[in-house]
């Protein structure tokens, strides 16, 4: 689980909200071509005759559409002694697909002849020229000229903040040049120096920032929140989720040899189905109360438009289901099989979580701090990929958190003591699979089941 704090959600509009990763890495140094913001450096700062070095031009994307742009070089024709081809390279142009509000840093390599004469006043332009992805696309500006949002390196991978920190340490310019405001124009000097080993002069570009890779949910929320209101939030409605939950929960557990009883299984389903229902709180059912920090519809006006200045904190299946939207949009088309194939195993943390808050309410006794929670659940997860799971790791939380909610999840024509008898039957088929280690689960599903049926004054359990 993630331990940073809630984020401030941007504002809907508002493009100071993205953060300025171009800004951070040049000092503030940037122009704006169209929908995208640059800046070039040397690498090394210093270039030598018959040596290699590299043209950086770092472009983020100031807009919420992908873009394609096009990078080329305009190396010096001749050296100061007019020698002409005393500057080449492999390919001096690199074509780059950029994501929405994406950043990164394409290289061009450039080498030098042996006999390039020495100078101070070579100029070197890289040109770039970009537009919408998809024909008929109209970008609106997330980032404004002058700059984003406030950046914050540490929600970063390690990988990502090491490769930011060491471009940050180069000299970055936006000197656009005087004949066309597309190129920018570096001044460089050539001094004295010998061959140098063989280079790989292909260009290349590296990603350094998505929504996708961000841990801050709120820029992903509102890129895609459109999507998650209209397709996810409409959709979470008992008759569609149940089914199709039932379906892939039956597939997953048998993909890791554990065979789930047709009571287990329904256990499990209305678990999941009740946490996806949480997202989007119907009438004033106070259920939907235990389930507060899994309310997705929050963060949403009544029509669709994401609240101005809330913070955000989404449950895992929900941060993850925008990163599948962020990967392909359509996949929003069919909101219920898209959560149960691409987001199935964050749905059932975020069911197990819960699970346990519900099993220490009903029986009154603590079972773990939330760390521990979340390292029982970790170890779930690895005995379930090693197919490994027991009795009790399956029983608790999970299916004793589904007895604890059954009631919460009343199919057409249910009645909450039929379900208990259910339970108790289900309880009974794992009788034989008790030991020393497996008891005390067996025997706290027993309390728990006696509490549930309390409820009712169900005294037939």
């Amino acid at each position: 689980m993630s331990s940073q704090p809630p984020q401030a959600l941007p504002s809907s509009g508002d493009a100071n909200n993205y953060p300025d990763i171009l800004g951070y890495i040049t000092g503030g140094k940037r122009a704006n071509i169209g929908p995208i913001q640059i800046a070039t450096a040397l690498r090394p700062r210093v270039a030598r005759a018959g040596r290699p070095f590299e043209m950086l031009m770092l472009i983020q994307n100031a807009s919420d559409v992908a873009i394609e742009a096009t990078v080329t070089l305009n190396l010096p024709q001749m050296d100061a002694k007019r020698q002409k081809g005393r500057f080449f390279s492999k390919a001096d142009r690199l074509i780059i697909d950029l994501e929405a509000a994406a950043v990164g840093v394409a290289i061009l390599p450039v080498s030098t002849m042996p006999d390039t004469a020495v100078g101070s006043d070579y100029k070197i332009g890289m040109e770039v020229k970009a537009a919408p992805a998809q024909s008929g696309e109209k970008p609106k500006r997330i980032r404004q000229p002058q700059g984003g949002g406030a950046f914050d390196l540490t929600l970063l991978s390690e990988d990502a903040r090491k490769t930011i920190e060491d471009l940050k340490g180069l000299l970055w310019t936006a000197n656009q040049g005087t004949l066309r405001s597309s190129i920018l124009e570096s001044s460089f000097a050539i001094l004295s120096g010998t061959v140098g080993a063989i280079a790989d002069l292909r260009p290349s570009w590296t990603s350094l920032w998505t929504l996708a890779d961000y841990q801050d949910d709120s820029y992903l929320l509102h890129r895609y929140g459109g999507l998650l209101h209209r397709h996810v939030l409409a959709a979470m409605q008992r008759p569609k989720i149940y089914p199709v939950l039932q379906e892939y929960t039956a597939k997953r557990f048998a993909r890791v040899g554990y065979i789930l009883s047709e009571l287990e299984l329904d256990a499990i389903t209305r678990l999941l189905t009740l946490v996806l229902e949480y997202a989007n709180p119907q009438g004033k059912d106070m259920k939907f109360l235990l389930g507060a920090q899994y309310n997705v519809a929050k963060y949403f006006t009544e029509d669709g438009k994401l609240q101005r200045g809330v913070s955000v904190q989404l449950p895992r299946w929900a941060k993850a289901i925008l990163r599948v939207f962020q990967k392909d949009e359509r996949t929003a088309l069919y909101p219920v099989k898209a959560i149960a194939h691409f987001v199935y195993d964050d749905l059932l943390y975020d069911a197990m979580e819960h699970a346990f808050d519900r099993v220490e309410a009903v029986l009154g006794m603590s079972i773990g701090t939330k760390e521990e929670h979340h390292q029982y659940i970790a170890h779930f997860f690895e005995m379930m990929a090693e197919g490994k799971l027991t009795f009790d790791l399956l029983y608790l939380p999970l299916i004793m958190g589904g007895m604890a909610l059954n009631d919460g999840v009343l199919l057409k024509g249910e009645k909450a003591q039929d379900i208990i008898m259910n339970m108790r039957q289900m309880l009974q088929a794992r009788f034989a699979e008790q030991n020393e280690s497996t008891r005390p689960v067996y025997d706290m599903a027993n309390r728990l089941l006696e509490q549930t049926a309390s409820k009712y004054n169900f005294s037939e359990y």
